[in-house]
């Protein structure tokens, strides 16, 4: 049983004792949109974490012994330029060979073609191809040499494969 102390007690810690403080809000016409406005068009654009850069190392490249290569990646580390969100352009070195292309889903891949010149009288392309994820921590590198002029005395067109390994970079 309750005693009338008490119960006085209850009533004026639930009590109101002063009003709510109050800020002055200024609103026009213009702030307010219209109801029949599309006020956001999906997902809000996703934030940009800036540009992450990992050192890349080739292993050994799996070709026929016969086989000149116009290719960077043997003579030493690379560097891979890529958006820490996993989304946009990528850029990787090698010596002075540039590959770029893009990373989607965190899955890149860039492509670099050069016109080297063997001396046997044929214009030649070397198609090269870097394609992987990140999170896997390993690349895949294809080269594929093809002809585009033919004299009738061209080389055999080569092919090259090798893996490379991303290394972050603090």
């Amino acid at each position: 049983m309750l005693r009338r102390g008490s119960l006085a007690l209850l009533l004026v810690a639930c009590t109101r004792t002063s009003t709510p403080p109050s800020a002055p809000v200024d609103v026009t016409v213009a702030d307010v949109p219209d109801a029949g406005m599309i006020v956001s068009s999906g997902p809000p654009p996703k934030a940009t974490t800036g540009t992450c850069v990992a050192a890349l190392s080739a292993g050994k490249i799996d070709t026929k012994a016969s086989c000149q290569l116009d290719e960077k990646i043997s003579e030493g580390p690379g560097r891979l330029e890529y958006p820490c969100d996993g989304e946009g352009h990528v850029h990787a070195t090698f010596g002075d060979q540039e590959l770029d292309g893009s990373m989607t889903h965190g899955e890149i891949a860039m492509k670099l073609v050069t016109t080297p010149d063997w001396h046997d009288g044929c214009d030649w392309e070397s198609h090269q191809t870097v394609t992987g994820s990140i999170s896997r921590g390993k690349l895949s590198w294809y080269l594929q040499e093809k002809v585009v002029r033919d004299t009738g005395q061209c080389y055999g067109a080569c092919t090259a494969r090798a893996a490379i390994e991303i290394q972050q970079m603090q």
